[in-house]
């Protein structure tokens, strides 16, 4: 068990779907005009190199096709697709049990490409796993139910670190908002998301709904 975070609608060919964002607004990089926010799957840096993460999957404003995301306000509702099915399953297939992550950032810099404080980010996923017992990934997982199989999005542990080779130090512009963390497990409550991003402090910069559908 793990807790859950999870979303209604569910089938086995689910993609993971984000429909609400909210963040709070103090954030230093809003100086340079509208904020641009993105999620980023964190997974491990290659089939041998389990403790560490690189980015899988962008989701914002200039992601790959499927995968766009364009909220400039504090709140966000909507549909925006953040990790498919077939994405899902090709991750279990390379990395089997293991868990990926939310990062979430306010870009400043490159489209997609992560540039921020690599200590800042490892400070973070180490405030986190002792928090809340390494509790701070995702993971997919196939239900079983009388109406047949569908797939759920539950909260995971994960041992991860960043991974150095992935930024840039001399644009490092991008605001860390945090790791995305179950509801269940942090035991924040939200009316309309069910994952907070925390930051080092394990203060509450943000929220998300992410559901299977």
């Amino acid at each position: 068990g793990g807790g859950g975070g999870g979303g209604g609608g569910n089938v086995q060919n689910a993609n993971i779907t984000i429909s609400y964002a909210e963040f709070r607004d103090d954030f230093e990089g809003w100086l340079k005009g509208k904020p641009e926010f993105e999620i980023h799957v964190m997974g491990p840096a290659t089939a041998t190199d389990t403790s560490n993460i690189k980015s899988i999957q962008c989701v914002g404003e200039h992601a790959p096709a499927g995968h766009v995301w364009d909220m400039n306000a504090l709140t966000w509702t909507g549909s925006a697709t953040v990790f498919t099915a077939n994405q899902m399953d090709a991750f279990e297939q390379a990395n089997p049990g293991k868990a990926f992550l939310f990062f979430v950032l306010e870009d400043d810099d490159a489209a997609c490409e992560i540039r921020t404080d690599e200590n800042r980010s490892e400070a973070v996923l180490k405030a986190l796993s002792q928090a809340y017992n390494d509790y701070k990934a995702a993971k997919d997982k196939e239900v079983f139910t009388p109406t047949g199989a569908s797939r759920v999005l539950q909260a995971a542990k994960s041992g991860a670190n960043f991974l150095s080779a992935l930024h840039s130090f001399l644009n490092s512009n991008d605001d860390v908002i945090g790791f995305a963390v179950a509801d269940s497990i942090a035991g924040r409550v939200h009316a309309k998301a069910n994952w907070v991003v925390l930051d080092d402090k394990k203060n509450v910069n943000g929220w998300l709904n992410l559901v299977m559908q």
